[in-house]
């Protein structure tokens, strides 16, 4: 087996409130941090939009397949779906 970050993001949407908003996994802490400034510069400058992603607290190391850990690897900085992943067994948090 082979370890990836896991990231789970957060839709904000102005008369809607939050809701579950996808997962992104990356190779190491530093391109889970590149993918989120990568993000985060492609957003509108100024006041915060009306809708908007973000990455939650507290992203954890997962085992993952090889062949999973292979697409992420040929990803640029992280490969992100929209489906929301739960750790079902105990793994190490990472801290920023």
């Amino acid at each position: 087996m082979s370890s990836l970050i896991m990231q789970t993001w957060t839709e904000s949407e102005a008369g809607w409130g939050q809701r579950p908003n996808g997962t992104s996994f990356h190779l190491n802490v530093e391109d889970m941090k590149a993918y989120n400034k990568a993000y985060w510069d492609k957003q509108p400058k100024g006041p915060a939009p009306s809708e908007y992603s973000r990455p939650d607290e507290n992203p954890v190391e997962v085992e993952v397949t090889g062949e999973f850990f292979n697409i992420v690897a040929k990803s640029e900085q992280g490969w992100r779906t929209w489906k929301r992943y739960k750790v079902v067994t105990t793994n190490r948090l990472i801290e920023e």
